[in-house]
This record gives structure tokens, C-alpha cells and sequence, in this order.
């Protein structure tokens, strides 16, 4: 019996979200506090903190994914800082400052780049946060039974998420008959990439065929006809979704009281 080449896809283990399996709502409601503090802060150490303790706490919560976001929000901060600092300008009388005292910045433009990236990151380690403890087509759901969305707009959301899947199971099908009846011109290093695009043409028509099958059943289940559907998970909100807010509130409530005495936005306008 011939069996595929490829390697079968990584399964994914639930991490700390498999464990509390909370209400996507949960999550995105615990942002909303942390990121306004971030965003009204008047220095770069608030965001730093915020990225360096959610940054472990992202593999926490889904190890691969986790995994993969951290190392990605590491490189655009990274990438961001750096060239936020280089096109910083300070003046050339100040070059020879720049040389003896860190060798390519000056402290004014690490702080002004910082200042900038750190809240960019964090904001964005925080949004990543909430997308990992819960899903996109539960969050979806969530909006339809909690906060009344349409339903037209919850479905139309749910099947393009879903098409996403369809296609990568799709390709990987595509790419492993190629493989099996022989393709040639396959490189030792960019084999996978060539693959990946030689498998593009028949990848198209089998999105034409999904699409043509999705439209035909919601036609089928009278798509659009009664202002309600039946979902196949209740979501209903739990003591565990009210302790992580809680928790989520109280530690964004330490950290304002922290760095309080450097200055919040919010200090200018009671003053």
C-alpha cells in the first residue's frame, strides 16, 4: 500500500485555554483595561513590562501557536525599534556622543523608539492573548448569542473562516498526489516551495468547487430565511469568566499603581 511522503500535521495540544475554556467574550473584555493603560502611558516601561510577562504566557496558553506569535511579536518589535531609532534625527553635532556612548544610538532615540514599539507590541501581545483563549468561529458565535448580532453576518463570518481549513486540507491533498505520481524539478532546499506553487492552479479550482458546494447548501438550509439559527455550542457565562476578569482588572489596576508616579494621560486631564 503507497503511503503519502509528507509528514501528518502537528497535533495541536489545548494548552492552559483547553483548561479553562472560557467565554471568548471573557478574553476580549479583559484586553480593553490593559490596553487603554498602555496606550495613555507616559513611558515605554508599562509596555515592556506588559510584553515580557505575556510573551511566556502566550506558550502557556497554546504551545505552538503561542510559540510562533512570540517569536513573531519578538522580531517586529525588534525589526520596528531599530529602524524606528535609526531614522531618528538628532543632529550631527551629537554623533560623536552617539559613538562613545552605545556605539549606534544615542539614549534619546532608544527611548524615543521604545516609546513607540513598546506599546505597539504590547497592544498587540495583548489582542494575540485574547485570540488564543478563544476561537475565531466561537467568538463569532459568542457575538450571535450574547450581543445579538445578525445572524447572516455570524454565518457569512463562520464560512469564510472555515474556507481557510478546507483549503489547506485541499493542498496538502493536491501536494501529496503530485509527490506520489513522481513530480520532477523538486529542489533539496526550495522543494517545498516549489511544490507549494505548483499546487496553486489545482488549489483555485478546488476553492471554485468549495465555494460552489457552500453556496448550494445554505441555499439548501434556507440560508437567510428565519432570524435565528440553532448553534451547536450554548455559551453561557460562568464564574471562571468572571474571576479571569477579576483577575485581568486587578492586575492592570497593580500595574497603573507601579508606574503611577511616571505619569498616565489620564493624570494631565484631572490636573
Amino acid at each position: 500500500m503507497t503511503t503519502a511522503l509528507l509528514p501528518p500535521p502537528p497535533t495541536p495540544r489545548p494548552g492552559l485555554s483547553g483548561m479553562l475554556r472560557l467565554d471568548p467574550l471573557a478574553p476580549l473584555i479583559a484586553i480593553i483595561a490593559p490596553i487603554a493603560a498602555i496606550s495613555t502611558s507616559c513611558t515605554w516601561e508599562v509596555g515592556a513590562l506588559t510584553m515580557c510577562v505575556l510573551l511566556p504566557l502566550l506558550v502557556v496558553i497554546q504551545p505552538r501557536r503561542g510559540a510562533w506569535a512570540a517569536i513573531g511579536i519578538l522580531v517586529f518589535t525588534t525589526v520596528l525599534t531599530l529602524g524606528f531609532a535609526s531614522t531618528t534625527d538628532i543632529g550631527h553635532e551629537r554623533a560623536q556622543a552617539i559613538i562613545s556612548h552605545l556605539g549606534w544610538f544615542s539614549p534619546t532615540q532608544w527611548d524615543g523608539a521604545l516609546n513607540f514599539t513598546a506599546r505597539v507590541g504590547a497592544i498587540l501581545t495583548l489582542l494575540l492573548a485574547a485570540g488564543l483563549l478563544s476561537g475565531p468561529e466561537d467568538t463569532i458565535r459568542a457575538f450571535v448569542v450574547h450581543l445579538k448580532m445578525p445572524n447572516r453576518i455570524a454565518q457569512a463570518g463562520i464560512a469564510a473562516l472555515g474556507f481557510a481549513s478546507v483549503l489547506r486540507r485541499e493542498q496538502r491533498s493536491i501536494i501529496e498526489a503530485h509527490i506520489l505520481r513522481g513530480s520532477a524539478l523538486d529542489a533539496p532546499i526550495l522543494g517545498g516551495a516549489i511544490r507549494w506553487f505548483r499546487s496553486m492552479p489545482a488549489l483555485v479550482a478546488a476553492a471554485v468547487r468549495h465555494a460552489e458546494r457552500v453556496s448550494m447548501s445554505m441555499d439548501a438550509r434556507a440560508f437567510g430565511a428565519h432570524p435565528t439559527r440553532t448553534e451547536r455550542t450554548d455559551f453561557s457565562w460562568r464564574m471562571r469568566d468572571t474571576v479571569f476578569l477579576i483577575l485581568a482588572f486587578a492586575a492592570t489596576g497593580l500595574l497603573i499603581g507601579a508606574y503611577w508616579d511616571v505619569g498616565f494621560a489620564i493624570q494631565h486631564n484631572l490636573a
